[in-house]
């Protein structure tokens, strides 16, 4: 039995068969230079994967209605950068998932350069990256995936990038 309101990770591992544990690890308002923090000074288990997946709270991406300013675009790449070639020293995988497009143009436009620079980051680091724009746009149906403020996903946002990604990481072993 599926849950409603399960966030992303969660959802995932419920796809997932064999028993594979999913941990995640995010924080709310997180950007690339915190999680790089966090990363390095926690004691997190060692992990055969990780999908890092920051650049939205880089972006600051609600402009003028925050005083938050924009990480500029080459501290963000420094700080992927160096949090990718950490995990991949520790043995890990790594995955690179680009921030998920909003929901109104003006979001998408403070979103796109983060989102280039997470391909340009996983080009120049040979590792896969995965876009949640694909996934939203295989979701079928009317149901709007993020909430009001056009930015964070709601139940129906987390289902669908769950089943997603249990698709893009693992297409055998999903569960029926």
């Amino acid at each position: 039995m599926r849950a409603a309101g399960l966030p992303f990770g969660a959802v995932l591992e419920q796809e997932l068969a064999r028993g594979v544990k999913v941990t995640s690890y995010g924080i709310g308002g997180a950007t690339a230079a915190g999680g790089e923090r966090r990363w390095r000074a926690s004691n997190l288990p060692e992990a055969d994967l990780v999908v890092i997946a920051y650049g939205t709270n880089d972006a600051a991406p609600r402009g003028w209605l925050r005083r938050k300013k924009p990480v500029p675009i080459a501290a963000y790449k420094t700080a992927m950068t160096r949090q990718i070639r950490a995990l991949r020293a520790r043995g890990a995988q790594v995955i690179l998932m680009a921030p998920p497009p909003g929901g109104s143009m003006a979001i998408n436009h403070r979103l796109a350069p983060y989102r280039m620079a997470a391909r340009d980051i996983a080009r120049a680091e040979n590792i896969p990256m995965l876009d949640p724009a694909d996934a939203f746009a295989s979701c079928s149906g009317s149901e709007p995936l993020l909430t009001h403020d056009a930015l964070h996903m709601n139940p129906a946002g987390h289902q669908c990038l769950g089943r997603w990604l249990a698709r893009q990481l693992c297409p055998t072993a999903v569960a029926p």
